[in-house]
């Protein structure tokens, strides 16, 4: 596979290369001479040595959803699901921490697509899960992290929902409701409510109807439902989840903390 550039808006970050031991990513110089830089984990701190794949590999696992969310993508895309930097070369356009993997994103003048009515979200989400993220329509390009179904969103000046096309940032991200995990998006929307009056550093969150789903809508960004992406880690399994206060501890350090960090984990609610 020939170097995938990395992207902060129009400014090249760095570039993936895979080499016989894996994956690996380089800072380019100019990005670690410019003022306000800043590494893309806190595992990978700015310097002009080659990361290797055992800290890399964690970090770019953790760009790309789980469980069925990355098989279905893997057999829509015709790529095995450990094909990591294959998928996010495919799908990589939006991703968290406002990174785009391949190409630039734009800066300029956006180009979102409005969902015209209430019918066509209800529809969108009917399909994500067996079409996460759109993946195959001609100028979508996004990946999200955690094993929920969710959609990388805008909010144009009208309070239209819309697709993020061709680059274009992403504003929101949109979470409906899901069979599996009943009241999921009042839950979260309590929650994040409830984190945000006792003082920490929340996103606003609403919730609402598109047709007979719900879903929710918030317009900050964490990465990750256990924010193991910015502090540098594989996605923790079922079996495997670290007590609350660590965890807790990491995502303040590394999100919280960090100004420069654009796109945290939120609720999408719809308003109806």
């Amino acid at each position: 596979m020939s170097r995938v550039r990395v992207f902060f808006e129009q400014r090249l970050v760095g570039m993936v290369d895979v080499d016989k031991n894996g994956p690996g990513f380089t800072y380019d110089r100019d990005w670690i001479s410019l003022k306000g830089a800043f590494p893309v984990s806190t595992t990978m701190p700015l310097t002009a040595k080659r990361v290797g794949p055992d800290t890399f590999f964690p970090w770019a696992a953790n760009l790309l959803p789980e469980n069925e969310q990355l098989r279905t993508l893997g057999q829509l895309l015709g790529m095995a699901r450990e094909d990591v930097i294959g998928l996010l070369s495919a799908i990589g356009g939006d991703t968290a921490g406002a990174l785009s993997i391949g190409q630039p994103g734009r800066t300029g003048s956006v180009q979102w697509r409005p969902i015209a009515k209430p019918e066509d979200l209800e529809s969108i989400i009917e399909e994500l899960p067996n079409k996460p993220f759109l993946v195959g329509d001609d100028g979508v390009s996004m990946s999200l992290a955690g094993a929920q179904t969710k959609l990388a969103v805008a909010l144009d000046e009208a309070g239209r929902v819309c697709i993020p096309m061709n680059g274009s940032p992403s504003t929101h991200i949109l979470k409906p409701d899901t069979q599996r995990l009943f009241g999921g998006v009042q839950n979260e929307a309590f929650c994040l409510t409830l984190t945000r009056r006792v003082g920490i550093p929340t996103p606003t969150v609403s919730t609402g109807r598109a047709g007979k789903r719900t879903a929710g809508r918030s317009g900050f960004c964490a990465n990750t439902d256990d924010g193991s992406t910015l502090a540098g880690q594989m996605p923790l399994s079922p079996r495997r989840k670290e007590r609350p206060r660590r965890r807790l501890n990491q995502l303040d350090r590394s999100c919280f903390n960090n100004r420069r960090v654009r796109h945290c984990r939120f609720r999408v609610h719809v308003r109806a």
